[in-house]
């Protein structure tokens, strides 16, 4: 797929990391690949070596968290025509991600958000 994969955070908790490593684990195995790139804003960074599987832009900063600001700059980063915003909480079902990137290569849409409404709370185990 020509598509890049934006992941805009800041990590917080554990869990956050954690939860960026079953996205991005997730992201790889359904789109192999696929461009994933995880910017980080923060004063430090809190991403190991772990994530060689990614492109990992750090920005340092003593600002407020700016989601948008860490979409920007992973978007000058990108390589391809399709650019995916992903949440690093989130699991979006891998045939909606295509069918999303499909519209708007087909020019049927220049933005989707593959989201019907329901949400799902999923244990780790």
């Amino acid at each position: 797929m020509n598509v890049s994969f934006l992941i805009a955070l800041q990590i917080d908790s554990n869990d956050r990391l954690s939860n960026l490593q079953i996205s991005t684990n997730n992201l790889r195995y359904h789109f192999p690949d696929s461009e994933i790139i995880v910017s980080e804003l923060d004063n430090e960074s809190k991403i190991g070596k772990e994530f060689c599987h990614c492109n990992h832009v750090f920005t340092k900063t003593s600002e407020f968290f700016n989601k948008q600001k860490a979409y920007n700059i992973a978007a000058k980063h990108s390589s391809h025509d399709v650019i995916c915003l992903y949440d690093a909480d989130v699991i979006i079902h891998p045939k909606a991600i295509q069918k999303s990137v499909d519209m708007v290569i087909n020019k049927e849409a220049e933005i989707v958000w593959p989201y019907d409404g329901r949400f799902y709370d999923v244990p780790k185990k």
